[in-house]
């Protein structure tokens, strides 16, 4: 059975890139939990109010536990018309430090749980191009979402394949 290939994507750590830390400790605190939040589940009701760190511009930022994205990020996908993101807005205290605007990312596409050895079920994958698993918030994408991050280069994300469980039958595929 051929099945899609998914991809997990995560901030990259090379080169010293941008990246984004609170500068709203309203929001921040001990007792947020950010989940529901980067999972679209809640929203936010004013941007986030966030210092820029780093040497390296990037497209793709790393910001408090999820991703934060540049307006050339936004264009592609919605060029592309990929499904299961939404965003919200970011205000950063140097905008002159990136292209454009940032907002960060909302992953409201949906997979089965994963296991501790990274295999995870697809038979309850919504179909959406990002996606979260049932537990968790690593960002997963389908391969057409890397195929267009890699013919425009995006820079600031590295992705590594997901191996993917389809179905009660166990059927493993890497």
């Amino acid at each position: 059975m051929m099945m899609k290939k998914f991809f997990r994507v995560t901030p990259s750590n090379l080169g010293t890139p941008l990246y984004l830390i609170s500068s709203n400790s309203r929001f921040f605190n001990s007792d947020t939990d950010l989940l529901p939040y980067i999972r679209g589940e809640n929203t936010y009701t004013h941007p986030l109010e966030m210092s820029i760190k780093g040497k390296k511009k990037v497209d793709i930022l790393p910001c408090c536990g999820y991703l934060a994205l540049t307006v050339r990020v936004v264009d592609l996908l919605r060029r592309h018309q990929f499904t299961g993101w939404d965003s919200f807005p970011i205000k950063i205290d140097k905008p002159e430090r990136v292209s454009g605007s940032v907002v960060g990312l909302v992953v409201k596409g949906r997979l089965g749980p994963s296991s501790k050895d990274y295999w995870s079920d697809i038979s309850n994958w919504d179909g959406s191009d990002f996606a979260v698993h049932q537990y968790g918030f690593g960002v997963t994408v389908t391969e057409r979402v890397i195929a267009a991050f890699e013919a425009e280069k995006i820079t600031g994300a590295e992705w590594e394949p997901v191996n993917v469980i389809q179905g009660e039958a166990g059927d493993k595929e890497n």
